[in-house]
């Protein structure tokens, strides 16, 4: 999952999981957001190490962002 996306046929492998582990669409919905917002959070937090976003940093992070389909709240 280098490339941010989920290919068509991950997205049969999570239905089939999904399937196996009787799951609600709402619950399958859960783990999937909760998992997106843990992955970007680990980005944000892998390119803030050093204090300082440089603006090709800032870029690839914010593809990443459109890619796993959430937005950024700052406050």
């Amino acid at each position: 999952m280098d490339d941010w996306e989920i290919t068509e046929n991950e997205l049969k492998q999570l239905n089939h999981l999904q399937s196996l582990l009787n799951m609600s669409d709402s619950e399958a919905e859960e783990i999937l957001n909760n998992t997106r917002r843990m992955i970007v959070m680990h980005q944000l937090n892998k390119i803030t190490e050093d204090k300082r976003i440089t603006a090709d940093e800032w870029n690839n992070y914010s593809e990443i962002l459109k890619k796993m389909k959430v937005s950024l709240k700052l406050r």
